[in-house]
């Protein structure tokens, strides 16, 4: 459901009519005025918990994660190479020396 209606809203944060029929919801022609400034949208965080790994696939297809309940640095190294590899190597940010 969540994955659903985040592509719902950010769809809406186009300012375009919205039309969207799935397995949760049913949208008809929505419009979210005024548009957000932030672009190209404003940004979404999900939270999740070390080792679930569905909301980690959801971090990786957005901007970014917010780990609850961390018992030891370990599980956010874990966590970073996991939403890495999510991510693939198109989304990989790189440093220069």
């Amino acid at each position: 459901m969540l994955d659903e209606v985040l592509d719902v809203l950010i769809t809406a944060w186009t300012g375009e009519p919205v039309h969207h029929r799935g397995e949760h919801y049913t949208v008809d022609g929505i419009r979210f005025l005024p548009r957000p400034v932030q672009r190209p949208r404003v940004p979404v965080w999900v939270a999740g918990y070390p080792g679930r790994i569905r909301p980690l696939r959801r971090a990786a297809r957005h901007d970014g994660f917010f780990p609850l309940d961390l018992e030891h640095p370990d599980q956010l190294a874990e966590i970073v190479v996991t939403l890495t590899d999510l991510r693939g190597p198109r989304r990989r940010r790189t440093t220069s020396p």
